[in-house]
């Protein structure tokens, strides 16, 4: 995305770098034992599959395509 100058790069960013802090709430979170995140996980993970990956990278993936990436 960087090279091809994407105009999206740095809200990818920004959404790469929350799920990275999400993640790592829910790792801190089963260490100590707290096993009330396992169901805010799944809804966590659930939306990222289907909001970010479905949608976001998509438009992103068409975005290169249509700039000359195959």
């Amino acid at each position: 995305m960087s090279e091809m100058n994407h105009p999206g790069l740095a809200r990818q960013q920004a959404l790469h770098q929350e799920l990275t802090a999400r993640v790592a709430e829910f790792s801190l979170r089963n260490s100590q034992g707290d096993t009330s995140m396992y169901l805010p996980l799944l809804k966590f993970l659930r939306n990222w599959l289907t909001d970010h990956i479905l949608k976001e990278d998509r438009e992103c993936g068409a975005w290169m395509n249509d700039h000359g990436v195959s």
